[in-house]
């Protein structure tokens, strides 16, 4: 077993020479260098790549002790109260365990400091940390490097995409592109960012109870990645919030809405549904609070389900 070893100076061709001796190895890090270029060159088809995120509502509930197979049980309260507290305290399982603020926020620095500032060498550093400050505070929403130079009277919006680059290689936060069939389009339209855990965002910057809705919608994106998908947001006359890739190929969309209503519902529809069309699907998803019920509209099906069925029965 061998721990941020991503820190030595050609460390891939150390692994390589002691695998051909006949080893079996354990690599653990905290960054996206582990899962360099390097790393697949020097070992190709002869290694095995797990992501591990903080615990998923699942591991929330299992961990808690907490029956969640017959969520419709009188059960569900504990669930839905455990779900509560998920959502705004999330998965870091020393959190969850000692209730400890601190290490929420002792992990953050850590990061900031020895995975990012020194790793990376920067010299800017408030102004690295203006940047992470305004990201956590701007989750789920769209981003341009442009606008954040100039609203935080940062000389380059080079510097932004490099501190944002450096967030993300420390799984931070992470970038989501808007889908287009155009490379290039994707790369220069505005990206939508999200954080790594919703607790960890809460005690980086203010959390606020109407935020409940990007919380959820952070929430679902993190799910997504664990679960190993590639994902895009959509945006054209309306929004569509998470689009599932595969092979080549959008498979389902998904629009997330912590409380549909009379002033949201034609406009979180809407959205879902330019998102359908486009991509040739017959069925979508919203996903949100508590609301459960199916839809057709217009000839499609479309699936209202809870954010806690998601998030413990969808595959």
């Amino acid at each position: 077993l061998i721990d941020e070893i991503q820190n030595i100076e050609k460390w891939e061709r150390f692994i390589r020479r002691i695998y051909e001796e006949g080893y079996k190895i354990f690599i653990t890090g905290s960054n996206a260098k582990l899962l360099s270029s390097e790393l697949s060159t020097h070992l190709t088809g002869r290694y095995f790549k797990i992501e591990v995120y903080p615990f998923s509502f699942k591991e929330y509930l299992i961990f808690n002790n907490i029956e969640f197979e017959k969520v419709s049980s009188p059960n569900r309260i504990n669930v839905m109260k455990a779900f509560d507290n998920y959502l705004v305290s999330g998965g870091f399982p020393d959190f969850i365990k000692y209730k400890d603020e601190e290490f929420l926020k002792r992990t953050y620095e850590d990061i900031i400091y020895k995975d990012i500032i020194t790793r990376f060498g920067v010299k800017e550093v408030v102004a690295f940390r203006k940047v992470s400050s305004f990201v956590f505070s701007n989750f789920t929403k769209r981003i341009s490097y442009k606008k954040i130079a100039e609203n935080l009277e940062i000389k380059s919006p080079i510097s932004v995409r490099d501190y944002i680059g450096f967030l993300q290689e420390s799984y931070l936060v992470f970038e989501l592109f808007r889908y287009d069939y155009s490379l290039k389009k994707q790369f220069v339209s505005d990206k939508k960012i999200y954080v790594i855990d919703n607790g960890m965002r809460n005690i980086v910057s203010f959390y606020f109870s109407e935020e409940k809705g990007r919380l959820l919608e952070n929430l679902i994106y993190i799910e997504l990645k664990r679960r190993g998908h590639n994902i895009f947001f959509d945006k054209e006359k309306n929004e569509c919030d998470f689009l599932i890739e595969e092979k080549g190929k959008i498979i389902e969309a998904i629009q997330v809405c912590y409380f549909l209503n009379e002033e949201n519902k034609e406009r979180e529809i809407a959205g879902l549904i330019e998102s359908l069309k486009k991509n040739n699907l017959k069925k979508g998803t919203i996903v949100t609070y508590a609301d459960e019920e199916e839809i057709n509209y217009d000839g499609f099906t479309i699936n209202i389900v809870s954010a806690v069925n998601f998030l413990t029965t969808k595959i």
